[in-house]
């Protein structure tokens, strides 16, 4: 990595979006975890949230979460298997000073949702927002199995009359 023109930052830089500050490590890392085409889904699943209970699986830095949290939700829990990811969303949670109301969850999802629900954990939303399971035709049929097995593990963990978002950028 190389700075062309200018300073680089010397950390992670904030970035306002929905309400939310996600923090963004522009330098670092494959990705910056800010996808701006899923704005209009984070709206939408923050609309659903004040006072609710959000589950966000394959949070990254907090898409869902911290846009939950910054329209109200009552507690929000990001799960994902990346530590440098969630040390960023806890970073933003702070920055919008909710982090009384936010926890993080390091770990395989398929694992963390049975493990959720073994421990008898609901939530009011569940949104589940997976890497592409399906890049190419030829692991289509190992995708769909795999949507299909994320979608069984977070249904049973949604609240009665709760919502259910499963994202696909297959």
């Amino acid at each position: 990595t190389e700075v062309v023109h200018g300073t680089a930052p010397d950390g992670p830089i904030a970035v306002s979006m929905n309400g939310a500050i996600y923090m963004a490590d522009v330098l670092g890392g494959q990705k910056t975890g800010l996808f701006f085409d899923q704005r209009p889904n984070h709206a939408f699943a923050a609309s659903l949230a004040k006072g609710a209970r959000v589950l966000d699986v394959f949070s990254h830095v907090g898409g869902f979460s911290l846009a939950a949290l910054a329209a109200g939700a009552g507690h929000a829990l990001a799960v994902d298997g990346s530590a440098p990811a969630l040390a960023l969303a806890e970073q933003g949670a702070a920055a919008m000073s909710v982090s009384d109301r936010f926890e993080t969850r390091q770990g395989d999802a398929f694992d963390t949702l049975a493990a959720l629900a073994a421990e008898g954990q609901t939530f009011d939303i569940v949104i589940c927002d997976p890497p592409a399971f399906a890049p190419s035709k030829s692991s289509l049929d190992a995708g769909l199995r795999a949507y299909e097995r994320i979608a069984r593990l977070a249904a049973v963990l949604v609240a009665d009359g709760g919502y259910l978002g499963l994202c696909s950028c297959s």
